[in-house]
């Protein structure tokens, strides 16, 4: 985390989440996806049921093709239930579990979130890593391929190249004194449904750029599961016992990506990202009553 001062939330919020969703760039954002509403809350039950009769296409080798290119309907201002801010629209709570729509945080975890978020700004900013499960909703495009043995998510972003590497060829996980930004990510497939054990992340994401955070004790299981064939629902179980009083899930919904542009472009960012400043500088021009 890089320090920044007493900054407000709100300017926090805009620098750290100026690229809008590929289906919000042309300012409006679908109610629906699959036939479901999409607000997660809602659209997970609607999915479920869906899922039981849906039969996905398949690959040569039999397995569900969840191939090819795929956006994102949330952004990653914050994953709590938020208001409209300056440049942003408002937006659902990602965490369907608790039923309130917050992380179970310890009283020492929730102080530090609250530092977090006055204090610093989130590591994305600077071309870090986003992280296990920030990395499935902070990019506006990005390419899955499906092997027998691997299944490989190739982002494209304004920071670091993100090649994801998921086996599903049986392998143990990496030994645990190895951290990683992304971690060591091990598949099954479960009927039609990917399912991914996420272990040895280094605890230096957020989940968010409100100052959400995670400890390298955190530990993930993801589902992903066609719902029809221009839809995706993800689903994170979460748990950090150093961090969370309860195991917590998060869930949303991933569209494909119907744009014209069908490659990954690389996109120049490199960590020590002094872009920053001149940003935060523009948002304490727009809210003079921030203190440097």
């Amino acid at each position: 985390m890089r320090a920044i001062g007493s900054v407000w939330g709100g300017v926090l919020l805009i620098v750290c989440g100026l690229s809008l969703s590929a289906a919000q760039q042309g300012g409006r954002r679908p109610t629906t996806l699959a036939g479901c509403p999409v607000e997660s809350a809602k659209f997970y039950p609607c999915a479920m049921e869906k899922i039981r009769t849906f039969e996905p296409p398949r690959t040569r080798d039999g397995l569900p093709d969840i191939s090819g290119f795929w956006s994102r309907i949330v952004t990653t201002e914050d994953i709590h239930e938020r208001p409209a801010v300056v440049g942003q629209s408002a937006q659902w709570s990602l965490i369907i579990d608790p039923p309130d729509g917050k992380i179970p945080y310890q009283p020492w975890a929730a102080a530090q979130k609250d530092i977090n978020f006055m204090r610093y700004i989130s590591p994305t900013a600077f071309c870090d890593v986003p992280g296990v499960p920030r990395s499935n909703f902070q990019f506006n495009k990005w390419q899955v391929f499906v092997t027998p043995h691997l299944v490989l998510w190739q982002a494209e972003a304004a920071g670091p190249v993100v090649r994801r590497m998921i086996r599903t060829d049986g392998q143990a996980h990496v030994g645990s004194s190895i951290k990683l930004w992304l971690g060591d990510s091990v598949g099954r497939w479960e009927g039609t449904t990917l399912v991914v054990d996420v272990t040895n992340l280094n605890g230096k994401a957020w989940f968010d750029a409100a100052g959400d955070f995670q400890t390298e004790n955190i530990h993930i299981v993801e589902r992903f599961t066609l719902v029809d064939r221009d839809t995706m629902l993800y689903v994170a179980d979460i748990d950090d016992p150093t961090a969370f009083t309860r195991p917590w899930r998060m869930s949303f919904a991933i569209p494909r990506y119907t744009g014209d542009d069908t490659e990954i472009w690389e996109v120049a960012c490199h960590e020590g990202n002094k872009a920053v400043e001149p940003l935060l500088k523009g948002g304490y021009q727009r809210f003079p009553g921030v203190k440097r």
